[in-house]
C-alpha cells in the first residue's frame, strides 16, 4: 500500500512539475512575440512617420516654388521658409516623444532613438535587415 501512495505523490508531484513548467514556458514564448510584434510596429510607425515628412518637405518645396513663382518678396518667402522648417522640426519632436511615451514602460529598452535623426538611422539600419532576410 506504501508504494502505491508513493507511486500517486510522485505522479502529483510530475504533474503539477509540468503544469507551472508549462505556464513558464508559454509566458517566456509570449513575450518573446510580443517583443518581436513591437519591433515590427515600431518599424511600421517610423516608415508612416518618414513618408508623411517627406510630404510635408514636398508641400514646404511646392508652396515656397509658388510663392516665388507668384512674384512675393525674398524677405517673406525667406520668413515662410523658416517657419515651415520650424514646424516641421516641431512636429518631428513631437512624433518621436509620443512614440518613447505611448510605449510601455517594460517596451522602452527595445526603443534606441532619442530623437528624429536617430529613429530615421534606426529605420534605414532595420530596412536593411529586412531586405536580407
Amino acid at each position: 500500500m506504501e508504494s502505491v501512495d508513493m507511486n500517486a505523490a510522485t505522479a502529483i508531484m510530475w504533474f503539477v512539475a509540468g503544469v507551472f513548467s508549462y505556464r513558464i514556458l508559454t509566458k517566456i514564448l509570449n513575450y518573446g512575440y510580443m517583443i518581436n510584434m513591437y519591433k515590427e510596429i515600431l518599424f511600421s510607425v517610423l516608415m508612416m512617420a518618414k513618408l508623411a515628412d517627406e510630404n510635408f518637405q514636398k508641400g514646404n518645396d511646392y508652396s515656397l516654388d509658388h510663392s516665388i513663382k507668384s512674384g512675393k518678396d525674398d524677405e517673406d518667402v525667406k520668413v515662410d521658409r523658416e517657419a515651415n522648417e520650424k514646424l516641421l522640426h516641431v512636429w518631428r519632436n513631437l512624433m518621436i516623444g509620443a512614440i518613447i511615451q505611448l510605449t510601455p514602460r517594460h517596451f522602452r529598452g527595445l526603443i534606441k532613438f532619442v530623437n528624429w535623426h536617430q529613429a530615421m538611422e534606426f529605420l534605414e539600419t532595420k530596412g536593411k535587415m529586412n531586405v536580407s532576410r
